[in-house]
């Protein structure tokens, strides 16, 4: 699969076209039929107060991403905390060792993710 250009993709931890374009690729490499990536950002802030005062200010970033491979009617996700190139990549090998896509030499390939979940479920 092949996305447009050298560019940015506009979001964070400075990610180029190219590393989803990766990330993608190892997803289908061994012949899945559908990758997808995912991430997501989330900021929070929380304001209390009491009796008209303001007492306490919380706020905080979360990050994530995640990628998911369907293969043989198979679904595999994988998700990180890393959302930098090489985090992808993990969550991708993983996803497609999940649903059991097998390379050219015969063996399974996943990795263990740090900070990591993973999930598996067959389709109906």
């Amino acid at each position: 699969m092949d996305l447009p250009g050298k560019r940015k993709t506009g979001g964070f931890d400075n990610l180029q076209v190219e590393d989803l374009q990766a990330a993608l690729n190892t997803g289908l490499a061994t012949g899945a039929e559908f990758a997808e990536v995912f991430r997501e950002r989330t900021r929070t802030s929380f304001l209390r107060y009491e009796e008209q005062i303001a007492r306490s200010l919380r706020s905080g970033v979360a990050a994530g991403a995640g990628v998911r491979v369907l293969h043989g009617g198979r679904t595999g996700y994988a998700s990180t905390e890393e959302t930098g190139p090489g985090g992808l990549l993990s969550a991708a090998l993983a996803a497609r060792g999940i649903v059991g896509a097998v390379g050219a030499e015969g063996r399974m390939h996943a990795t263990a993710l740090p900070a990591a979940w993973v999930a598996s479920e067959e389709d109906p």
